[in-house]
């Protein structure tokens, strides 16, 4: 299937779905591998979720479509359903392979890796792929066995691969976050708060702003707020009628601008957001995605670094008293640490913000590009 055709360009397949936190170091090492090999073709693999078509298709790529779904959360009977749509999925894996007949393909994490790395080993094609946790999950955990290449954004990734496989690389970010300035002070007439609920927004983050606006109104505090696609309208209708100086998108495309606005974030605590976080320096309030052990462990980084606050989220059902109560209390814990980091002067905020630390990330899709462009031989 893959025979040595010497005047062929070289051909490379990115497997990758789910977040945001998937799909931008897919795109930021795709377009890495293309900057040093110029004739190289790349295909994505996803599952054919939105925020594919946003990220990947817009960037340029192609990208096939395989109908597959993670487990996480399935129970039996979604386990079951799934099974049933395993052949399918790894017929159009094979024949993806077969039609483009890559010489290396690229795991970037979560469920949709599994079948392209996999098939790709039986093959006799070799396999990168990229961990972006401290710890990795279920598919990364079982492809590190038979990928040649292991590349970490954390030199303390714990990862069942052999240390000649093992490439710490760091974690691949936009080229644009080691060129903008991030040295400011805080904004102490007007402070600026960035809430961030991942790539796809977080219905609990949209709740705790709206809970906080009437304190960012009384406190003349300026809102830059990412949130689901279905709550835009609503978390704006709150800003506006609290007279909230604010800003409310349902995604942000130059998330290293937002940064570089921001006093202080509060956000979900994502491998990608963490790292971005150092880069930038700036202090944060983290509430880890619930039943994420990944998001807590992230958040620890942060932590420890006297950079960020680890706040836990509660299961919140609006029709539950209980729940409301539940989701009150958080919003309180976040504004007192809110409060803590820019309203109680600049020596304050001193103690919180870091020093932006751009050198340390900024090669890091380069270094697992040089890794993939190895395989043009192999």
């Amino acid at each position: 299937m893959n025979n040595e055709i010497s005047c062929r360009p070289f051909r490379v397949i990115v497997a990758a779905s789910g977040t945001g936190g998937h799909l931008f170091p897919a795109v930021h090492i795709a377009t890495e591998v293309r900057r040093l090999k110029k004739e190289a073709q790349i295909l994505f693999i996803g599952a054919g979720r939105p925020l594919e078509e946003k990220i990947i298709d817009s960037s340029g790529y192609a990208r096939a479509v395989v109908s597959i779904d993670g487990l996480r959360r399935k129970g039996f009977f979604g386990f079951l359903a799934w099974l049933v749509k395993l052949p399918k999925a790894v017929l159009q894996v094979y024949k993806i392979m077969w039609t483009f007949s890559p010489d290396v393909v690229v795991g970037v994490g979560g469920y949709v890796s599994v079948l392209p790395v996999m098939i790709a080993y039986l093959c006799g094609i070799p396999s990168l792929i990229h961990e972006a946790e401290r710890e990795a999950g279920w598919a990364n955990r079982l492809l590190a066995r038979i990928a040649n290449k292991v590349t970490m954004a954390w030199s303390e990734a714990k990862i069942p691969a052999t240390a000649e496989k093992k490439i710490i690389s760091g974690q691949p970010l936009r080229a644009q976050f080691f060129t903008t300035d991030f040295s400011k002070t805080a904004s102490q007439a007007a402070p600026q708060v960035l809430i961030l609920g991942g790539s796809q927004g977080a219905r609990t983050l949209d709740e705790i702003g709206m809970n906080l606006a009437p304190w960012f109104a009384e406190n003349n505090i300026a809102v830059w707020h990412q949130c689901r696609p279905d709550h835009v309208q609503h978390v704006s209708a709150r800003y506006e009628e609290l007279r909230v100086n604010y800003r409310v998108v349902p995604f942000i495309d130059k998330m290293e601008e937002a940064l570089a606005w921001s006093d202080v974030v509060v956000t979900r605590s994502g491998a990608g957001a963490v790292r971005e976080l150092i880069v930038c320096g700036r202090p944060a309030v983290l509430v880890p995605l619930p039943n994420s052990p990944e998001q807590f462990d992230n958040a620890q980084v942060l932590v420890k670094r006297h950079q960020g606050i680890s706040v836990k989220e509660y299961t919140v059902n609006l029709s539950d008293e209980a729940s409301v109560n539940d989701q009150t209390s958080i919003s309180d814990e976040i504004k007192k640490h809110l409060r803590e980091i820019i309203l109680n002067g600049k020596t304050s905020y001193s103690s919180w913000a870091k020093l932006p630390e751009q050198s340390e990330q900024s090669n890091a899709a380069q270094i697992i590009a040089t890794e993939i462009v190895k395989f043009k031989h192999y």
